[in-house]
């Protein structure tokens, strides 16, 4: 991953400042205060857009962290997949634990809105470089990736994928089971009018 070197006292200071809103944003999100954590994280967002850009990775950091932030609003999904969408975009280029991140979480947001093909099809789009659904996955706090052949996907829905069967009964009672529905069979003409 590159290393950003500031040569602007200025910028160094903000960029510090944005890590302490988004820690801070970490700590209301953790105890439910999701406004005030959105409130910090969207500061946090355009300190770093100012000094390091739209595209970069700090902001990319900040995009993810806002999506998941937005999934755990009820109405707030279209705003989530914005932000996820264009997480992605800018990690994309990166084969990282990140990057593997986001696209779980897009895959988790097309779950919530009932779409298992895309919830899929995001959570698949690079097959080598795949995390366990659970977010609380013992790999995951260790950022280890997994090449979707050593995974297992939930039978009913296809669409999530797991380490283990830990992993998958914990994912279950703590969020999968309000989501999990057999993918609906789309025909070319929906596939097509859909894109």
């Amino acid at each position: 991953m590159p290393v950003h070197v500031y040569a602007n006292p200025k910028d160094s200071a903000a960029m510090m400042n944005a890590s302490q809103l988004n820690n801070q944003a970490n700590i209301l999100e953790s105890h439910g205060d999701f406004v005030g954590a959105e409130k910090l994280f969207l500061e946090s967002l355009r300190l770093k857009i100012e000094c390091t850009g739209e595209d970069s990775i700090q902001a990319a950091l900040s995009k993810n962290a806002l999506g998941e932030l937005y999934m755990k609003l009820d109405g707030r999904w279209e705003d989530a997949k914005k932000m996820l969408e264009d997480a992605d975009r800018v990690r994309s280029g990166f084969d990282d634990f990140d990057a593997a991140c986001t696209r779980d979480n897009l895959g988790q947001l097309w779950e919530i809105k009932g779409d298992m093909v895309k919830a899929r099809m995001a959570r698949e789009k690079l097959p080598d470089s795949m995390i366990c659904s659970n977010f609380s996955c013992p790999l995951s706090t260790a950022n280890v990736k997994s090449k979707r052949r050593d995974l297992k996907n939930c039978g009913r829905c296809k669409c999530v994928w797991y380490c283990s069967v830990e992993c998958q009964k914990f994912d279950w009672r703590s969020r999968h089971k309000k989501w999990c529905k057999a993918p609906e069979v789309k025909s070319a003409e929906q596939l097509n009018a859909s894109n």
